[in-house]
């Protein structure tokens, strides 16, 4: 993942964390502090679970859409106070 894929995925690599639902964004793990995959993500593509110990930053939301994404927000915040 290279300066412009990241700029067309609209990722600012200064950011520390990063939420993403789809397999083909598990690239951007490497680029980010924290990545966040909400729980419909392995719904869509039950092999992401084998590709997840790769990366020792992600994490994964027990819910999916809208409820991953709170959860991953909130769960960010509460750590970093």
């Amino acid at each position: 993942v290279g300066p412009r894929s990241t700029e067309r995925r609209q990722v600012d690599a200064r950011e520390p964390d990063a939420r993403r639902e789809g397999v083909d964004h598990l690239a951007v793990a490497e680029h980010v502090k924290t990545f966040w995959l909400v729980a419909n993500a392995l719904v869509r593509d039950p092999s992401l679970h084998a590709e997840l110990g790769d990366f020792s930053n992600v994490r994964l939301a027990e819910d999916g859409h809208g409820g991953g994404v709170y959860e991953a927000v909130l769960t960010t915040l509460a750590e970093r106070r």
